[in-house]
């Protein structure tokens, strides 16, 4: 990462959801609850699995940025996102982020090549396997019942995250 000196970044998170034909006792289908996983090259969460994103170029909107990272990082042209919620971690460390996370629904598809590490599509089920940042079951978890949120995460100088709280309800979310 660039060392902006405690500067908080904003960063475009992706999150999306390839269409699938999942039958559901109503005899409807649902095309919700798979999510892509990332294994990250870079620390600190290295060897973790991510949602495909990124930072703001500048003079960039975060609508326009996660568009652009879903294509930068898996060919994927997406005309329409929808907003999930954000999350704001901070550090004593050079670790400060602001996450806008937005949902897109993609028909089913091979994962494509990433240029980022090997990309996997993981049903909502399988990712409490998956070794991911703390903050990100909670944010799965809104995201699976379609609910926005606004998360602060605090971590301490070792990376360990010492509080989380979902401000629009005012409840800890802490482990």
């Amino acid at each position: 990462m660039v060392n902006l000196a405690q500067i908080s970044r904003n960063h475009g998170f992706t999150f999306f959801s390839p269409r699938t034909e999942t039958l559901r006792s109503d005899g409807g289908s649902s095309t919700r609850g798979i999510f892509p996983a990332l294994e990250a090259q870079q620390a600190p969460f290295q060897g973790h699995y991510l949602p495909v994103g990124g930072k703001l170029e500048p003079y960039e909107d975060p609508y326009s940025a996660a568009r652009r990272e879903l294509f930068e990082e898996t060919g994927i042209q997406a005309d329409t996102l929808r907003y999930g919620g954000v999350l704001i971690e901070t550090s004593p460390l050079d670790y400060n982020w602001q996450s806008n996370i937005y949902i897109v629904e993609i028909d089913w598809q091979t994962p494509p090549p990433c240029d980022e590490g090997t990309l996997e599509w993981v049903p909502f089920a399988d990712l409490e396997r998956l070794p991911t940042p703390p903050t990100d079951w909670h944010i799965y978890q809104y995201l699976k019942a379609g609910q926005p949120f606004a998360l602060n995460a605090i971590y301490d100088q070792q990376m360990q995250l010492r509080s989380m709280v979902e401000e629009i309800s005012g409840w800890s979310l802490d482990g």
